[in-house]
């Protein structure tokens, strides 16, 4: 469309995430701005930022360059407010190369603060939580921005209410839009509605000229007839697989062209349906369905005009897309349940029979306030039973995606699937009770094999990889004639851990659209618990190998607290304060994500007390020395044993503190408050404790 760039070019995103920078940059407009690659979680953040001319954001001290799990690049993170910030710089690539960036990020503050002054732009705001768009929120955003200049603020909702229009806007007070759509994009890779984005910025630039175009959008006929005049883009589709579009499309009456119709660019149509071009000035049905190619991953479905004059004003509305991938039904079957000609053998491991290791320090007895434990009888707790582990070998099986679901004939194996993501890995119940999954033909043979999978948090999460994938890799019970299948790597701590051990060349990786097929898969149970809750000590062998593997100083006492790189509601918001309280008691501060794999591993490897925040990373306690002290600081409302627990299998000795959600009186304190807050006095006296035994 040629209005197509002048429209994006009047509007700037504040965030929370990339969505609206993508939309700009696929309709070709792509100028730095500096909120269109962040990510935050509250409102209160940008308003803050904004009555604060954005602060002492990126002077010395105040930010750092971090390498987050799930991210592909460095990011930037801002102490100051709680931004975090894509630099575009692979991990892979030295810590320097991220470095060089902090110039351009400084150039784009001086630039956005300037925009603030000029009043040109329409800011965008979007977030998918309803109570981070609330009325309260949008108004004070709204009086931020408009302190500098007469700025305008369009805040974007996600809405799912089944009334809802496809996409709305409508003035809200003064200078403030409030707009709405059924889906944003929180997913990775993204998946984002371009049609309803360029109806939003439509109606909001309609709107700022107190002009309404109603709830459909406009497309001009281009100069160049059989050229689309509207298109949305679909991505992250499997090779395969059916998409469709369909709308509703109203003919001018002055329409002289011999076709109105849909396409998928570039793609055989399958079937479609047409305009009847002599019913002009009303609204008609139109839809397309094709067949994305062996070699595609995205379409573009397109409005086009053929023939007739330029200058046509042709209008859409109720549009919808989906793609619909080639799917099999299966019976869900246990492992017991299998068929007797599949089973070709069964594998007892020793039942888990461990004594829970007490609470020595801190919160020794259960607190008189209520919390929430995982599992709940937690605190009572005094053992770790679990019998009847089994592993099986089974004949002709298929290993589906990075998740590692197991089909055999007609048959899905439950107890790969009970950690797998059903909306993420295209796993559906039907109504008959069979569950269906999209399905691809294998790519690949495999004789003998072994299944190192555990569902979505294995190919994702750093405690899933490192107490689940790797032990059961090279366990005394893992045969070692079979071809290792595992999740490709996403990240780079996962292939350091990898080639540490040495099994990256015996191996194969999957990811979400490939699958294997093998003619004998040994399946070991303990890759399809989560461990971190039912812990078996033969994850310690694989520890073992890699702190010989690495070397560590075994007469070293070091202390540590493992500050993480956060979200601000995941961090307390007086960690500066316990930081000091720590370093005054000789801790070493440490952030995990600036470390390799190798250097986390020594370091816990020499650690004689270690104190973490509650997190997934916190899982690294196993590289300790038995004997070790370990203190978590857990928050009420999620107490989660299950570090306590994988601290039993060294053992470690352990200690709590339970922390409460602050309670905030003051409004302005209440506005800076992101996060929760820790006791000093209890971490004192914990210290008193570790210190005096």
């Amino acid at each position: 469309m040629d209005d197509l760039l002048p429209l994006l070019q009047r509007f700037e995103s504040i965030g929370n995430n990339c969505e609206f920078g993508i939309v700009q940059r696929a309709g070709g407009y792509d100028a730095p701005g500096l909120f269109r690659n962040v990510g935050f979680l509250h409102t209160d953040q940008i308003i803050h930022a904004i009555d604060n001319d954005l602060g002492d954001m990126f002077d010395d001290g105040r930010y750092s360059f971090v390498r987050p799990d799930g991210w592909p690049d460095y990011a930037l993170d801002c102490h100051v407010f709680g931004f975090r910030f894509h630099t575009g710089v692979p991990q892979t690539e030295p810590p320097t190369k991220a470095a060089v960036t902090l110039k351009a990020f400084r150039m784009m503050k001086r630039l956005f603060r300037e925009g603030l002054r000029d009043s040109g732009k329409i800011y965008v705001y979007r977030h998918n939580e309803h109570e981070q768009t609330d009325r309260s929120l949008a108004d004070r955003l709204s009086a931020a921005l408009r302190r500098f200049a007469q700025n305008w603020l369009m805040v974007v909702c996600q809405d799912e209410r089944p009334e809802t229009r496809f996409a709305y806007a409508h003035r809200g007070g003064e200078r403030l839009i409030l707009a709405g759509t059924p889906h944003l994009s929180a997913e990775n890779p993204p998946m984002i509605n371009f049609a309803a984005w360029e109806k939003l910025m439509r109606t909001a630039v309609s709107l700022r000229c107190a002009v309404d175009d109603g709830a459909y959008t406009v497309h001009h006929a281009p100069a160049l007839h059989e050229e689309p005049i509207f298109s949305i883009l679909l991505q992250d589709l499997d090779p395969g697989c059916e998409i469709s579009a369909e709308a509703e499309v109203e003919v001018p009456n002055d329409f002289t062209g011999s076709d109105l119709g849909l396409m998928f660019w570039g793609y055989e149509t399958i079937r479609s349906t047409s305009i009847d071009l002599g019913q002009q000035g009303v609204w008609q049905p139109i839809s397309v369905q094709a067949t994305v190619p062996a070699l595609g991953d995205r379409a573009v479905a397109a409005l086009r005009v053929v023939g007739g004059e330029t200058g046509h004003q042709i209008r859409s509305r109720n549009w919808k897309l989906a793609a619909h991938p080639s799917r099999k039904s299966y019976r869900v079957t246990s492992f017991a349940d299998l068929p007797k000609n599949v089973v070709r053998k069964v594998f007892h491991h020793p039942p888990i029979n461990i004594p829970l290791v007490p609470i020595r320090f801190g919160q020794i007895k259960k607190p008189d306030f209520p919390i929430h434990e995982i599992p709940d009888s937690g605190w009572e707790e005094t053992e770790i039973n679990r019998d009847n582990i089994q592993a099986i070998e089974i004949a002709g099986a298929i290993i589906h995606g990075e998740e590692g679901i197991v089909t055999v004939g007609d048959d899905i194996v439950l107890e790969t699937i009970r950690l797998a993501r059903f909306g993420d890995t295209a796993l559906r119940h039907e109504r008959d009770g069979r569950i269906s999954l999209a399905y691809h033909e294998p790519s690949l043979q495999i004789g003998a094999g072994m299944h190192v999978f555990c569902g979505y948090p294995g190919a994702h999460v750093h405690a899933n990889f490192l107490v689940d994938l790797l032990p059961a890799a090279v366990s005394p019970f893992a045969p070692t004639d079979r071809i290792r299948i595992w999740p490709r790597p996403r990240y780079p701590w996962q292939a350091e851990y990898l080639n540490l051990l040495n099994v990256a060349s015996a191996s194969v990786f999957l990811d979400r659209r490939t699958s294997v097929f093998c003619h004998q898969l040994f399946l070991p149970a303990l890759s399809l618990i989560d461990s971190r809750y039912f812990p078996h000590p033969d994850r310690m062998h694989a520890i073992i190998a890699l702190k010989q593997k690495i070397g560590f100083d075994s007469k070293a006492r070091r202390r540590i607290y493992v500050t993480r790189n956060a979200p601000q509601d995941r961090r307390p918001t007086n960690e500066e304060a316990l930081i000091a309280l720590l370093t005054a008691h000789r801790f070493e501060i440490i952030t995990l994500s600036r470390l390799s794999v190798a250097e986390r591993v020594r370091i816990f490897s020499e650690s004689a007390v270690v104190v973490a925040t509650q997190g997934a990373s916190d899982a690294n306690v196993i590289f300790c020395r038995p004997g070790a002290v370990f203190c978590e600081i857990l928050l009420d409302s999620h107490v989660d044993w299950s570090m306590r627990r994988l601290a039993s299998i060294v053992p470690l000795q352990y200690g709590c503190v339970i922390s409460r959600d602050a309670v905030i009186s003051d409004a302005e304190s209440k506005e800076n408050a992101m996060g929760w807050q820790i006791d000093l006095e209890q971490i004192r006296s914990l210290l008193q404790d570790i210190i005096s035994h």
